[in-house]
């Protein structure tokens, strides 16, 4: 995965007793949008975990029975490379999550209701900054997903319309690739559709008689 992109930069690392290695990365600046990265677990892949805010790690000097931690780089922690921080940013909804707000409100043609959700999501992507790509291409692939999963939206021009919109997160300056944002639309679009959103119900014109009153 990291030789695909030219390999890791050299930063501060510290080996493990079972043979494994310990990498040390300053992640990005938490923001509005953007909360700090956090701990995963297989996440990146097998065998592959991550530290991040409230997290902790034995550090260099540790012994266990088996062997010691050893600091075998000490130059300075690289920033974290930009596609890890894409892939970390994923948040995958769980049985606890807070479900998505629907409206209740009827509406007399629901062609324009999905036609505003789709504006807004793909508008969402368009105006994504730098550190908040991944998370702005999931949430909104899961918004048509749920569209598609409720059978108001095709699920091609819905991956097609996302892709477009996410197009200058590619050709900026980003370490995103065209494969992390395809990873993510295919991941957002598989979650919605396993929760279809519950669409309001639409008005039925009122038709009202009228009646002529005769003259005596």
């Amino acid at each position: 995965m990291a030789a695909a992109r030219g390999g890791l930069t050299t930063t501060w690392t510290v080996t493990t007793p079972s043979g494994g290695r310990h990498l040390y990365f300053r992640g990005p600046v938490p923001a509005a949008g953007r909360p700090a990265l956090g701990n995963t677990s297989k996440m990146l892949g097998p065998m592959l975990d991550t530290r991040g805010a409230g997290g902790q790690v034995l550090a260099p000097g540790s012994r266990l029975p088996n062997g010691g931690y050893e600091l075998v780089d000490d130059t300075d922690p690289a920033l974290l490379p930009g596609w890890i921080t894409w892939r970390l940013s994923v948040r995958q909804p769980t049985s606890t999550s807070t479900p998505p707000v629907r409206s209740s409100a009827p509406v007399g043609d629901r062609s324009v209701y999905v036609a505003a959700i789709v504006r807004a999501e793909l508008a969402r992507v368009a105006s994504a900054g730098r550190g908040g790509h991944n998370a702005a291409v999931f949430t909104a692939a899961r918004a048509l997903g749920q569209l598609v999963g409720a059978g108001v939206l095709d699920h091609g021009a819905a991956e097609t319309d996302l892709t477009r919109a996410a197009g200058h997160i590619v050709t900026g300056p980003c370490d995103c690739t065209a494969g992390d944002i395809t990873a993510s639309i295919t991941s957002g679009l598989a979650h919605g559709m396993r929760r279809p959103r519950r669409l309001p119900p639409p008005v039925e014109p009122v038709i009202r008689s009228a009646h002529r009153k005769e003259s005596a």
